[in-house]
């Protein structure tokens, strides 16, 4: 046998006399242990040996100078654990009591040495369970400090209660809401505690519930700190409630951060309402804005050019064959073109159908299109429940043409769909062509695609959302939602 690092016992043996020694050295070779044996005979010899920590201690009982009694004191004087075990050639019942009071592990009788391996095991054997007992000791120890720090510093308390629902234990600095110590509030029952806190009657109740199996939940306040409180049946060692565990949560922080996060979303609400309102109130004007022009254009500059149309055609006509037909038939043909394209600018800035709806207009605005130059064909596919607002179907409007716009200029398609419909309280537009299509990513990295950044601005701005899917030489298709007007977006 060695020990635990694999090198040989190291045994030290008080003993003053050489044949003695080896009697015990024989009796150690036979007990099969590894060690390594040295004897001293001297206090001085003895204590230096201490200092190299021996495994096991073989003292003789009865030395002219230094004994077995006095080595056992000097072994114990140390904070070593060492067996000391006593040898002696007779020693009497009450001797060997005494020096086993004194603190002697074991003694054997010289004559009888055949036990002393045995005698070491078991020493060693103990030691063992010593060292074993004292490290589970000290880390009892730490985790009890530590489990007493964490109760101690909890943001809340913890509790438990027997089946009277009187407390047994408390901890945690929420204990400080009812003015009471952990050991003032053990022993008091739990409604003295409760009624401490508001609402006390539910609190009780929450505990009744625990004791009878069923887990509760609820949130009580302690002047201005809140806590949510969360009970539990406390178990015994065959699973019987024997009381009442409970854990309060000092929510008191959270409870108010939630409160100004709530003031500024109302804020945050209200200011997006007001741009909202200011955004349809700019609306409102521009819209006004173009109908004033429109009309303006229509009654004054175009009525104008009519009359003017009118008298070239008179002159032209009465000029006959004169030279100055031809140049007269010219003016008149300018002035009829420049009638075309006011009548033309009336339309693009505000269409009298839209006020009959969103399809009609767009409708309309596909036909004109469609007749003025070779393009694609244009379907409107109209699903809408009611019309919205003027200013939410004139914004949608301008959005979709220009939508349309784009599919003139780039697409390159042969057939264009437009769908409008009432979607998730407000207005959807859906805008989707069989042309060349582009890659999106690549177009949103790349400048002067102001197109797609205006629509995706004016949807955004309303509180809308704005998407395009597209891939090279699949077509695109662009969807545009804009909530009523007082409604939120999704």
């Amino acid at each position: 046998m060695a020990d635990q690092a694999g090198r040989p016992l190291r045994i030290l043996l008080l003993e003053d006399n050489p044949d003695d020694e080896f009697l015990v050295r024989r009796a150690l070779e036979r007990s099969d242990l590894d060690f390594e044996l040295r004897r001293v005979d001297t206090r001085e010899g003895f204590v230096r040996e201490l200092d190299l920590r021996p495994d096991v201690i073989l003292a003789d009982h009865m030395l002219p100078d230094f004994d077995a009694p006095q080595a056992v004191a000097a072994v114990r004087e140390t904070s070593m654990d060492i067996p000391v075990i006593v040898v002696s050639g007779t020693v009497g019942e009450e001797t060997a009591v005494a020096m086993m009071q004194a603190g002697a592990d074991d003694y054997l009788l010289k004559d009888r040495l055949v036990r002393i391996g045995a005698a070491i095991r078991t020493q060693l054997e103990r030691r063992s369970l010593r060292a074993e007992a004292v490290e589970a000791a000290r880390r009892a120890e730490e985790e009890h400090a530590l489990l007493q720090a964490v109760t101690e510093q909890l943001p809340g308390a913890v509790w438990t209660t027997d089946t009277d629902l009187r407390i047994t234990f408390a901890a945690g600095k929420g204990l400080a809401a009812t003015g009471l110590s952990s050991q003032e509030m053990v022993g008091l029952a739990t409604e003295d505690v409760v009624g401490r806190m508001e609402p006390s009657h539910r609190n009780m109740e929450a505990h009744r519930n625990a004791l009878r199996g069923k887990p509760d939940e609820l949130e009580v306040t302690s002047g201005d700190s809140a806590y949510v409180v969360h009970l539990e049946p406390l178990l015994g060692p065959n699973q019987e409630i024997v009381g009442v565990i409970g854990a309060a949560l000092d929510v008191t922080e959270r409870r108010e951060a939630e409160d100004q996060l709530r003031r500024s979303m109302a804020v945050l609400r209200a200011t997006d309402e007001h741009r909202r309102q200011l955004l349809r109130s700019l609306s409102r004007a521009q819209d006004e804005e173009r109908r004033r022009i429109a009309e303006g254009i229509h009654d004054d500059t175009v009525q104008i050019m009519a009359g003017a149309a009118m008298r070239l055609s008179s002159l032209r006509r009465q000029l006959g064959d004169r030279p100055e037909h031809e140049l007269v038939a010219q003016i008149e043909d300018t002035v009829q073109r420049a009638m075309g394209r006011l009548r033309h600018l009336i339309f693009e800035l505000r269409p009298t159908s839209l006020d009959r709806g969103l399809a009609p207009a767009l409708r309309e605005y596909a036909e004109t299109v469609g007749a003025e130059e070779a393009g694609p064909e244009y379907h409107v596919e109209d699903s809408m429940e009611a019309e919205p607002s003027p200013e939410i179907r004139g914004a949608v409007y301008r959005i979709v043409v220009e939508a349309l716009r784009n599919v003139r200029s780039h697409a390159r398609a042969h057939r264009v769909d437009i769908a409008v419909a009432t979607e998730e309280g407000g207005v959807q537009a859906t805008v989707r062509d069989d042309g060349v299509g582009f890659d999106v990513d690549e177009v949103a990295r790349s400048p002067g695609h102001v197109g797609l950044t205006t629509m995706r601005e004016r949807a955004e701005t309303l509180g809308g959302r704005f998407e395009v899917q597209s891939e090279p030489g699949r077509g695109s298709t662009v969807t545009i939602w804009v909530p009523e007007a007082g409604e939120d977006g999704p």
